[in-house]
């Protein structure tokens, strides 16, 4: 069983049959599955749009942070 995180441009790929605390990131060595989960992903997102409020005020701390992050441009 994997578990996939994708946080903006991030991506980690963790196998928790072995690796349950999830320390060891295997994107890199599992190059097929992480591809693949990321094509669920941008399936299920596709299908399933997340609502965003474009009028919310982020500060610029705030929004430098998420910018960093690959959340925002």
């Amino acid at each position: 069983t994997y578990k996939f995180i994708q946080a903006g441009k991030q991506k980690e790929l963790y196998n928790l049959e072995s690796d349950p605390k999830e320390l060891n990131n295997i994107i890199n060595q599992e190059p097929a599955i992480s591809e693949k989960m990321s094509d669920l992903l941008a399936s299920w997102l596709s299908r399933n749009p997340i609502p965003i409020d474009l009028d919310t005020k982020i500060d610029a701390k705030a929004r430098e942070k998420l910018k960093s992050l690959g959340y925002i441009q």
